[in-house]
Parts: C-alpha cells; sequence; structure tokens
C-alpha cells in the first residue's frame, strides 16, 4: 500500500471525541446529544474523518450504525489517545502546581536531618490545598 493517510496531521481532538462517542453510542442522533454539537454537523464530521481514511468507518442500519473493521481500530485509537491527552492534561497541572517536584537535601548529621524534615513539613503544609 503506497498510500500515505496522514493521520496525525489531518486528524483533529474534535475527530478523536466524535468517534470515542460514536463508539459508545452507535447512534448519530445520541452522538449529537452528547457532545452538543448538532446532527447535519456531527455527520459532516464523519463525512470529514472517512475522507481523511479514505473508507467507511461505520455501516448504517436502521437503528443506528455499526463500526466496520477499520471504524473498530479508528475508534479504539481514539480511545487511546484521549486517554494519553487526559493524563498529559493531569501530569502538566500537577506539576504545574508544584506536585510531583523533586527535591534533594543532603545531610550527614542527626541536627541536619531534624532540620531537613521539619523544613519538609513546613513546606508541606504551606503548598497543601
Amino acid at each position: 500500500m503506497n498510500r500515505t493517510i496522514n493521520l496525525m496531521r489531518r486528524l483533529k481532538m474534535s475527530h478523536l471525541r466524535l468517534l470515542d462517542s460514536i463508539g459508545q453510542t452507535n447512534n448519530l442522533t445520541r452522538t449529537s446529544e452528547k457532545i452538543a454539537m448538532s446532527q447535519p454537523a456531527v455527520s459532516r464530521l464523519l463525512r470529514e474523518i472517512e475522507l481523511i481514511v479514505g473508507a467507511p468507518l461505520f455501516e448504517r442500519i436502521p437503528k443506528g450504525m455499526v463500526a466496520t473493521e477499520l471504524g473498530e481500530i479508528m475508534i479504539r485509537r481514539a480511545r487511546q489517545a484521549l486517554l494519553e491527552l487526559g493524563k498529559a492534561e493531569s501530569e502538566v497541572e500537577e506539576l504545574l502546581a508544584g506536585y510531583g517536584t523533586t527535591i534533594k537535601v543532603g545531610a550527614v548529621t542527626a541536627p541536619a536531618i531534624d532540620l531537613a524534615i521539619r523544613a519538609i513539613r513546613d513546606f508541606q503544609n504551606e503548598h497543601e490545598n
């Protein structure tokens, strides 16, 4: 297969969220309600994704939709990407809030260790939420 589809450059967060939601509901109407978009906008966004991928991702049936094999792959990967981005967001927020920062303290005598422990406790008390 010589065709390159460039998913990483062409897919947007809205595409990933849509795939995840359709994967949960199997229905465009419920998806549009869930993500607060009109059904025509959801249909357009899905068409956009299918154009990027180059193949249908869902088979339309009377009571909704069923993911094709490609659709299953895209749903699974969209969920993983969203999960990882959510984890990244949490880690960044924690780091910016001062959590997870490493402080190294060296001490060789008992009085210095006691001072370091008190300083760490004071720091923790000052920076609790």
